[in-house]
């Protein structure tokens, strides 16, 4: 559920944090490693993609779709 809510940050995937490895989300993984030059076969959650994802993701105050910064917490409710 991770990787499908970092990459929903990045509004890459627009289906549901499920836990679900499909072919929607494997082609919005795909869109991230070529948009980012990430050289790692397209679809593959491997360890380049991951540090990239995490390093685009992890920066305090990003916002997600729901408005949230997606760290959890009192703070999610008020958006």
């Amino acid at each position: 559920m991770d990787l499908q809510r970092r990459l929903q940050q990045l509004y890459l995937y627009l289906g549901p944090a499920d836990g679900v490895f499909g072919e929607s989300l494997e082609v919005a993984l795909s869109r991230f490693q070529v948009a980012r030059a990430v050289p790692e076969e397209p679809g593959v959650y491997g360890p380049m993609t991951r540090a990239a994802l995490y390093a685009e993701t992890d920066r305090p105050g990003r916002k997600g779709r729901n408005g949230s910064d997606g760290r959890g917490g009192w703070g999610d409710w008020d958006s």
